[in-house]
């Protein structure tokens, strides 16, 4: 069904745009087929062409100085932006919304400010995610120089009671040496002392 409404908007609109002139009524009927198309493209799930209609549909409305139109599309496009999780242009739509020179009801007010507190916080929550991420990669980083230098250590370590263990041996050896000369003198001097 939003296909083939698309389709009939989309010729809708190519018609439209040949036969605009700049008066109100022709630019009306122009912003009129934009956010019709836009709110197809949105129900479609084709957000970047919807939020581009309804940009241009805007545009269009606030050339013509219908407010109440262009406060309704301000709100479709929020909403499409939220979706998308673009949340500075919700921001602007919604700070703009509650300056548009409009008579605000109740209603509207609270829609726009709880928009707007919305993509605060989504913008505050995102920061600390990203700032959570950046800690994690400094720790990942800092985890994987600590395992290096402690391999690094430990290769010294390895390679010192390699040395060491060497230099023990050889002490051993000439220690038996020592100990063999030892034996032999004692024997040379029990046998002089015999010979005496």
């Amino acid at each position: 069904r939003y296909k083939d409404a698309k389709l009939v908007l989309e010729q809708a609109l190519k018609a439209v745009r040949q036969i605009a002139s700049p008066d109100d009524a022709s630019q009306l009927l122009l912003a009129r087929v934009l956010g019709n198309l836009a709110n197809t493209s949105k129900e479609l799930l084709d957000y970047d062409n919807a939020v581009t209609l309804y940009e241009e549909a805007l545009q269009v409305f606030a050339r013509v100085g219908d407010k109440k139109r262009e406060g309704i599309i301000l709100f479709n496009a929020a909403f499409t932006y939220k979706t998308m999780r673009n949340w500075q242009d919700v921001i602007r739509l919604m700070e703009y919304r509650l300056t548009l020179g409009d008579a605000l009801t109740e209603d509207v007010v609270k829609k726009a400010q709880d928009l707007l507190s919305e993509a605060h916080e989504a913008i505050e929550t995102q920061r600390k995610a990203d700032e959570l991420k950046q800690l994690q990669q400094q720790f990942e980083s800092d985890m994987e120089q600590q395992k290096e230098q402690l391999r690094q250590l430990m290769d010294t370590h390895d390679q010192e009671k390699g040395a060491l263990s060497s230099e023990k041996e050889n002490l051993q050896q000439d220690y038996d040496k020592m100990s063999d000369s030892m034996s032999t003198l004692k024997e040379q001097l029990t046998t002089m002392e015999k010979e005496k």
